[in-house]
């Protein structure tokens, strides 16, 4: 089983039809809403909890990495605390809960020590 969360239409589109390609055999899931949402929404985040046995995560930071379209985190939070607190942290509450016992998550990060706002 495959489940990816975006927030661009355009992107949850393209990989749900590559993955489908590519693994017809597998059961994909693109689910496009904010990750914060999906924490939010107690229905979509018990279907989610302990089912996988990797998470991997690719979060934005913060103003250095800009998307356009969809609902973004850094368009809804104002400021850097108010994102911790409603999209960080929600979203890694997301992803842990996800995860069955004693499996693993991986986190892309990138080094913010040259950003002066943080």
């Amino acid at each position: 089983k495959y489940v990816g969360i975006d927030v661009i239409p355009s992107v949850c589109n393209k990989v749900n039809r590559y993955y489908k390609y590519i693994y017809p055999n597998i059961d994909i899931n693109i689910i496009c809403k904010p990750s914060e949402d999906v924490w939010k929404d107690t229905l979509l985040r018990n279907k989610l909890k302990n089912k996988f046995e990797f998470v991997f995560f690719s979060p934005p930071y913060w103003k250095l990495e800009l998307y356009n379209g969809g609902i973004q985190s850094t368009d809804r939070y104002k400021t850097y605390d108010i994102w911790l607190k409603e999209y960080w942290t929600n979203t890694i509450k997301l992803c842990y809960s996800s995860l069955k016992n004693n499996h693993y998550m991986a986190l892309e990060t990138l080094l913010l020590h040259h950003m002066a706002e943080i």
